[in-house]
């Protein structure tokens, strides 16, 4: 996609770790996002999802790993080896 037509404002701020992942994440619709990720114990995978609603003050945490097959990545990555 090069274009959106219209005005609509999709995201109105952005901002990432120093490993490139987006941390703080500011939709058009007034909903931000906090992301956490996990360190070397977790594979440095996302590990926390904190949405709220600016306008109504509403909260929602997903602390659930977002791959549906989780198990399987984990057991993957634990063969991986860094260097």
């Amino acid at each position: 996609m090069r274009r959106v037509a219209g005005s609509a404002e999709y995201l109105s701020d952005l901002s990432y770790d120093v490993f490139g992942r987006p941390e703080q994440i500011s939709h058009g619709n007034n909903v931000a996002d906090a992301r956490s990720y996990g360190g070397a114990a977790e594979n440095f995978r996302l590990t926390q999802i904190l949405s709220a609603d600016r306008n109504a003050g509403g909260c929602t945490d997903s602390d659930q790993h977002p791959d549906a097959d989780a198990n399987a990545d984990a057991e993957r990555d634990a063969n991986v080896q860094l260097n």
